[in-house]
Parts: C-alpha cells; sequence; structure tokens
C-alpha cells in the first residue's frame, strides 16, 4: 500500500473509533466527499452503479451497566437496495448504499428450557417464541479498497438506520416502534467479490453504536451478519 492510501486508511480507522462522539459530523463528512468528487469530476464515466439483494442474519446485544443482561436468538430477513461507488484514489473509493434492511431476534428460551412461561428484558415481557421485526433504511458510507491484481475489495465504514416498522409478536402481533428509536448509527466491516459477468457477492458484519430502545436503564444495539448478491448496471472507466 502506498504512502497516501495509508493515510487515507488510517484517517479512516480513526474516525471509526471516534465515531460515537462524532457520528453526525463524519456521516456528513463523508457524503459530502462523494458529492464533491462528482462535482470535481465533471462527468458520470467513473462512476459504478447497482442493486444487491440478500438475507441478514441478526440479533441484538442487551447489557446493563456494561454487562450482559438478556441473551437473545438470531433471526435471517431480507435486505436489498441499491448503490453507489465513486473512486477517489487509485485502489480507493467511496461506496454508499441506500438499502431496506430488516432485522431483529427472538427468544431464547422455549417451554422446555425455562418456567415460567416468560422472560423480562429491557424490550420485552418476553414469552416463548416471541420475535421482534426491525426494518430500517439503511445509508451505510464506506471506504473500499481494491486488492491490487484482485477482484477482492475490502470496506468498512459508519452507517445511520432509519427505522421504518417494528412489530413484537407477543401473544400475536404488537406494533413496537413507539418504544425503539427512531435512528441507529452502526459500524460495518465487509468484503466484496466482482465477477467478470457484472456479478458480485458480498459479506459483512454490522455493529450498532447506539441504543435502539427508548429506555434509560439497559443498553440495547443490533448485530447481525449479512451477505448479498449484486448486479453492476453500470461499470465506472
Amino acid at each position: 500500500m502506498e504512502e497516501e492510501e495509508r493515510k487515507v486508511v488510517y484517517f479512516f480507522y480513526y474516525c471509526l473509533q471516534n465515531l460515537f462522539m462524532k457520528q453526525k459530523l463524519i456521516i456528513l463528512f463523508l457524503l459530502g466527499t462523494i458529492f464533491t468528487n462528482i462535482s470535481a469530476q465533471n462527468s458520470l464515466d467513473r462512476i459504478t452503479f447497482g442493486i444487491k439483494g440478500g438475507f441478514n442474519i441478526s440479533t441484538i446485544k442487551e447489557t446493563q451497566f456494561g454487562y450482559i443482561s438478556n441473551e437473545y436468538n438470531p433471526i435471517i430477513s431480507k435486505v436489498g437496495g441499491f448503490y453507489v461507488s465513486i473512486p477517489i484514489y487509485k485502489r480507493l473509493s467511496i461506496q454508499s448504499e441506500l438499502l431496506y434492511s430488516e432485522m431483529g431476534t427472538k427468544s431464547k428460551y422455549s417451554t422446555s428450557s425455562y418456567n415460567p412461561p416468560y422472560y423480562t428484558g429491557a424490550l420485552f415481557g418476553f414469552a416463548y417464541g416471541d420475535k421482534l421485526n426491525l426494518a430500517y433504511l439503511s445509508i451505510p458510507v464506506m471506504v473500499k479498497y481494491t486488492i491490487p491484481k484482485t477482484a477482492l475489495s475490502l470496506m468498512a465504514g459508519p452507517q445511520i438506520g432509519y427505522l421504518l416498522s417494528a412489530k413484537l409478536n407477543y401473544y400475536g402481533p404488537k406494533d413496537y416502534k413507539s418504544s425503539m428509536s427512531g435512528t441507529e448509527v452502526a459500524g460495518v466491516i465487509g468484503a466484496e467479490y466482482d465477477f467478470p459477468f457484472r456479478f458480485n457477492i458480498s459479506a459483512r458484519y454490522q455493529t450498532g453504536f447506539t441504543n435502539i430502545a427508548n429506555d434509560n436503564v439497559y443498553d440495547v444495539k443490533n448485530e447481525l451478519l449479512s451477505f448479498t448478491i449484486g448486479y453492476v448496471f453500470k461499470k465506472g472507466k
């Protein structure tokens, strides 16, 4: 990696470490970088854009005073949307996405493993088999580095999510949106492999930085793995 690229990567790593203090500022900076770069290029011929879709394996991490207070099981849900990748320097680019992303969790306990038949946490008066389904409009903004002489890229960056819906299956479906925070800030890190016939595959890990529940005692954060297949509509030059 050349010195200029190393400086960019180190700067981005520093931003991620301090994201919990400067979340919105960094996201606005990265978004501004995208639009500034588009203006500087004065052309769309270098921009790559496409669509992607796949699935999330998600759960929540709930802590109280820094200790894990309750544990939940993962669920599988869908994710999909659009992405754009803009080169900024040699093998470095900025990739931003607009995704519809479902996530959530379900009760860890069943009738055979827990008695009495309920479990109380920050989010739930949790009965066995109960499930929390969340839907977000997620906007990740990531630095993307393509490894030389390969079709493999590594990426990492912040993400802001806007809650679209929250449903809790607690003895029947229940609207739970009023009990949840309307926005979430998270960090994502992952990899993408580009095939020569316009398709790509990607995998990433997402962890929440902000409390998704309107709760002053428990700290509740999303955590997930995401796997997608993408199709490139336009490949940048």
